[in-house]
């Protein structure tokens, strides 16, 4: 990677809005409460998720961030 003038690497903004998330214990599961600054709104968004707990919390957290990262 190759940081340029603007505060870019290879074409990709570094002043990009963080992702937040909280993690709250549940029955069965957790439950992922993502927010986030929405600019073209000027709002803070949330999203909920829920992480069974038959199912690897590592792994889901990955999917989750990756899903919300697309939708942004």
């Amino acid at each position: 990677a190759r940081l340029t003038a603007g505060n870019h690497i290879d074409g990709v903004s570094l002043n990009q809005q963080p992702m937040h998330f909280k993690i709250y214990p549940a029955t069965g599961g957790h439950i992922v409460e993502y927010t986030y600054y929405n600019e073209k709104t000027d709002r803070h968004d949330q999203a909920l998720h829920l992480i069974p707990s038959d199912l690897d919390m590592a792994t889901e957290l990955s999917k989750i961030m990756t899903l919300e990262a697309l939708k942004r």
